[in-house]
């Protein structure tokens, strides 16, 4: 529950909405256009609570008196000031009004906390509440007291979606440590997604429908946003954490965020707080390192979704690509960050989503990656030698983007021919299924993958059909990626080793896709080894899209399965592309390193291949 103080009073239930009937001002018409006359007619007395009417405020001529309670006026912030109305209603004397004043750099250049003040100017809606554009201001009292001010204990989770209407503009108290939870638009506008714990995705933890919706609803009432005092857009200086976001002073989902104060404003159904102190950010979620993917067998699988790796013309040249690097320059930033990860995660195969659909040829994608890779081996003075499956055919699907192998040719060999579904359900949406034998060269133990990238969530369909959203939790074309998962496990029965069916399903652990795997007989891995963890976060909402799900006849060799959580925990601004960033943010929030390769977790499993069946089946 929140509560509301002085320093600490009860909020009554019968205060005024701010954003809605009525917002207290006191409204004076001015007859005098000399602007001396006019401030000598700019009167510093509080008088009674304003009040006026919001369907006709709006571009009002109107003055008001009140006290200094947050001040944004840095370059690139807000650009004024908030006031709180020194006047109590005594019905209501936990409660006064505030709105935001809006002031050029010639107005009030010395204005601070506490001060007093009368404006009077053009008022608007802004941000739940209102700003007065002022035209006139000057300062009444410099010597007034901050502590007079009333202030909001803010708790999470809300009470309601709107229960802080009452508060719009005032200065609130956080008193609990929160945790970040969303950073997608740290980059773009300075704001962090903050919540008293982690948040899931709905169908994650629990069943879609009334189960999905209720932890759904709760994971609404538990974020607040932590926004910068500016409204600038990919500002120069990002400053969370502090001093300043770089790959060498990163933060993290997870990362703890002490108790602060702020103003508390409304953008569309979100609250969010401009803070009025230094914001401090404690490492909860630290980065993962190589000693947290130590082998536990002799044979690794790598299920990784690459983010559109799409390499022009293969020659440095046709930039921008349909899906991924707007040029070179980004391709290379790609690239080097996956082969970083490639050469960290040290598997024996690769089973990749989102490749460039371009076929096999030297100067395909897969054909520079896998490249690529051999070098990153080379250079670093690591044993192995990499190919790539080549499934014969010129595409595999008709999509922009495919699935791909890269293997290492010294420890595994192929057996048979890789192969593709060519079912139907396959040909738009869901890619068709890629399946590829592997043999262990030293213990001639075989096995089966095969690759998957199940239709994604977006691009809802325009009709009342089964594959919209359905409101379950399980989002659109939920019943395309069911049927999809039904006609895999068939078409799967084709193989006689022991099989993996792995890749990006798009769906979460409880979704109907997953289960109908699990209905089938096989083991979801992650679930089973890592029942916390998660591959992709979305809307602050952590869960695993990506599986690796195992027969019977392959769960015995499985040793480990885990997610190397470098990518959904990073902010995006450390993705590679070079779009709304300045030269400095270009160098400062890159690295070649893993962290933010992808936008999805790598998924690894370790084999024991001393348990998978020997030569032919």
């Amino acid at each position: 529950m929140t509560q509301p103080s002085t320093i600490a009073r009860s909020l009554s239930k019968n205060l005024i909405i701010l954003a809605a009937a009525s917002l207290s001002l006191s409204a004076c018409t001015f007859q005098s256009t000399d602007s001396d006359a006019y401030l000598a007619q700019l009167s510093c007395d509080a008088g009674q609570p304003w009040s006026v009417d919001s369907e006709t405020a709006a571009q009002k001529q109107t003055a008001v008196v009140g006290q200094i309670s947050a001040v944004f006026r840095q370059p690139q912030q807000l650009g004024g000031v908030f006031i709180q109305s020194q006047v109590r209603d005594d019905a209501y004397p936990t409660h006064t009004q505030a709105l935001f004043i809006a002031l050029d750099d010639s107005q009030l250049d010395d204005a601070q906390l506490g001060d007093t003040i009368a404006a009077s100017g053009l008022l608007s809606e802004y941000q739940g509440g209102w700003q007065l554009s002022a035209q006139y201001a000057i300062t009444c009292d410099s010597a007034s007291s901050a502590n007079a001010l009333l202030h909001y204990d803010l708790e999470l989770p809300l009470a309601s979606l709107d229960s802080l209407d009452n508060w719009i503009h005032q200065p609130v108290r956080v008193n609990q440590p929160l945790y970040i939870v969303e950073h997608f638009q740290l980059a773009r506008f300075g704001q962090l997604a903050l919540a008293p714990s982690l948040t899931s995705s709905p169908t994650q933890v629990a069943m879609p429908g009334d189960a999905a919706r209720d932890v759904m609803a709760h994971n609404a009432l538990a974020k607040i946003i932590l926004d910068d005092g500016s409204l600038a857009r990919n500002p120069e200086h990002v400053p969370y954490p502090a001093p300043g976001l770089s790959m060498q002073n990163p933060l993290r989902r997870g990362d703890k965020v002490q108790p602060f104060t702020g103003i508390l404003v409304k953008m569309g159904d979100n609250y969010h707080i401009h803070p009025t102190q230094t914001i401090h950010i404690d490492t909860h979620n630290p980065r993962p390192g190589a000693d947290d993917i130590d082998r536990r067998g002799d044979t690794r699988v790598v299920a990784f979704n690459v983010l559109n790796y799409f390499n022009g013309d293969g020659q440095g040249g046709d930039f921008p690509t349909p899906r991924g690097a707007e040029n070179i320059q980004e391709f290379e930033r790609q690239e080097a960050k996956l082969v970083a990860t490639m050469l960290a995660l040290d598997a024996d195969v690769f089973a990749l989503m989102e490749m460039e659909n371009d076929g096999y040829g030297a100067d395909s994608a897969i054909a520079t990656l896998t490249a690529a890779l051999n070098q990153a081996y080379s250079q670093a003075g690591k044993a192995g030698q990499f190919s790539f499956v080549d499934p014969g055919v010129e595409r595999v699907g008709g999509d922009a983007i495919t699935l791909g192998y890269i293997y290492r040719s010294d420890t595994l060999a192929t057996v048979g021919d890789a192969q593709y579904s060519d079912d139907p359900i396959f040909a738009w949406g869901s890619r068709p299924p890629f399946a590829q034998s592997f043999r262990n060269r030293n213990t001639d133990g075989h096995f089966t993958l095969i690759a998957n990238h199940f239709k994604s969530k977006g691009s809802c369909p325009q009709d009342d059909s089964l594959n919209a959203n359905q409101g379950d939790g399980q989002g659109c074309w939920n019943a395309l990626r069911t049927e999809s998962a039904e006609q895999l496990v068939s078409w799967a029965e084709n193989y006689s080793y022991p099989r993996i069916l792995l890749g990006d399903f798009n769906a979460y652990r409880m979704e109907d896709p997953i289960r109908a795997f699990e209905n089938a007989g096989y083991t979801n891995l992650a679930a089973k080894f890592q029942p916390h963890g998660y591959s992709y976060v979305f809307r602050g909402d952590s869960g695993s899209l990506d599986h690796a799900l195992a027969d019977s006849a392959l769960l015995a060799a499985v040793q480990y399965t885990d997610y190397w959580s470098i990518n959904a925990d990073e902010p995006v601004a450390f993705e590679y592309p070079l779009a709304d960033k300045s030269a400095h943010q270009q160098q400062a929030w890159f690295a070649p390193e893993p962290y933010r390769s992808s936008d999805h977790d790598p998924i690894w499993i370790d084999l024991d291949s001393n348990l998978l069946p020997k030569g032919t089946q």
